[in-house]
């Protein structure tokens, strides 16, 4: 898309497309310039991670040290905060228990 020749020619064939499925009723992506270029790179992807090792992988999907510290400190706070805040209970006797104080 760069080239501003191709990013023309992309863009006519993607209208010409367009105004086929308008004439039929119903886009079916035919001839469309895009939709081969976006299967290349989402198999290009897949493909990158299906040759993934089994190291590699654990790797990629395990947390790292500092996020294992951000998650800890983030369940601890969270723990204080739920543990600190008074039940929202609008029945005056309960409020007024010395308990509930």
């Amino acid at each position: 898309m760069k080239d501003p020749s191709e990013s023309v020619r992309i863009k006519e064939a993607a209208f010409q497309a367009a105004l086929t499925g308008i004439r039929d009723g119903v886009m079916t992506y035919k001839n469309d310039p895009i939709l081969p270029i976006l299967r290349q790179e989402i198999n290009n992807r897949v493909n990158a991670y299906k040759s993934l090792s089994a190291e590699e992988e654990g790797k990629l999907l395990s947390l790292n040290a500092d996020q294992k510290k951000i998650i800890t400190d983030s369940d601890r706070r969270d723990k204080q905060a739920f543990l600190a805040a008074v039940p929202n209970i609008n029945n005056p006797g309960v409020k007024n228990h010395e308990k509930y104080k």
